[in-house]
């Protein structure tokens, strides 16, 4: 599986960058590589974005060498 890490610059932030983008890779995730889902490891300030366009936790938070991150994942078709 392919790895995309992305840290939002607090300047694009609240202005639909992240969405854009979101959308974008679920599209060619899912009509050009034939891939149906999409996961993600999200810091905890980012839970409620990725919550808001479709994703769900996997399972309860994770802690990994003093780094918390939730399991995420956005099932693509339609």
């Amino acid at each position: 599986p392919a790895e995309y890490y992305i840290d939002w610059i607090k300047l694009y932030q609240k202005k639909g960058v992240g969405s854009a983008l979101v959308e974008y890779l679920s599209d060619y995730l899912l009509y050009e590589k034939k891939i149906d889902y999409l996961t993600v490891d999200a810091a905890p300030s980012a839970i409620d974005f990725y919550h808001k366009i479709g994703f769900w936790d996997l399972c309860p938070m994770q802690y990994r060498q003093g780094i918390s991150f939730q399991p995420m994942k956005k099932n693509l078709y339609r």
